[in-house]
């Protein structure tokens, strides 16, 4: 049956296929979205930009380069309303599907909060001692973000010195613990 199937029969079928496949490409337009970080040097002009980025689906994935952005952007626009306009931000892209609420209250915490969010929930137990290392050099690290976003961002210095006394206070209260896990065993 296929035998006798010439090839100036295939050509022509062949070439029509090929045209009607690169028209439909060509018609076919690709949407790019622009998924630029924000521009602007007011934290509020700044957050309207980034929310408009947002909305676009195929932006969503750029939310931790945006967010990075708009902390970096309000340390030169210090205000100690800062903090609201960051809260309303992360509950807009939780309302959005950009993060869960876990992840919007933790990184309003790591922030703008003088609790530490690096820090195991059941942390006066013995079960943390093998990673006390890590832990303290995580809440170390958080205590630096606390500090661009409670001093820098928000020029609350008063509640910075809270956080810093707390992390004091955590450190000796992980120590005692791991020291009497230490002595029990």
């Amino acid at each position: 049956m296929f035998r006798h199937i010439h090839i100036k029969n295939v050509l022509p079928v062949t070439l029509i296929a090929l045209c009607m496949l690169s028209t439909a490409c060509a018609q076919t337009s690709i949407v790019r979205s622009n998924c630029d970080l924000p521009s602007s040097n007011r934290l509020n002009a700044a957050i309207a930009e980034a929310q408009a980025t947002l909305a676009q689906r195929d932006c969503a994935a750029r939310f931790d380069d945006i967010f990075d952005r708009l902390i970096y952007i309000a340390q030169n626009d210090t205000d100690t309303n800062n903090r609201r306009e960051f809260s309303d931000f992360l509950n807009w892209s939780r309302d959005q599907n950009l993060i869960n609420t876990r992840q919007a209250k933790d990184l309003y915490t790591r922030y703008f909060s003088h609790k530490f969010v690096s820090l195991p929930r059941d942390y006066q137990t013995c079960t943390h001692c093998r990673e006390i290392g890590t832990i303290t050099r995580a809440m170390k690290a958080e205590l630096v973000s606390k500090q661009t976003g409670l001093l820098k961002i928000c020029g609350e210095r008063d509640l910075y010195a809270r956080a810093a006394a707390e992390y004091e206070d955590l450190q000796i209260i992980l120590e005692a613990t791991c020291k009497a896990c230490q002595n029990g065993e």
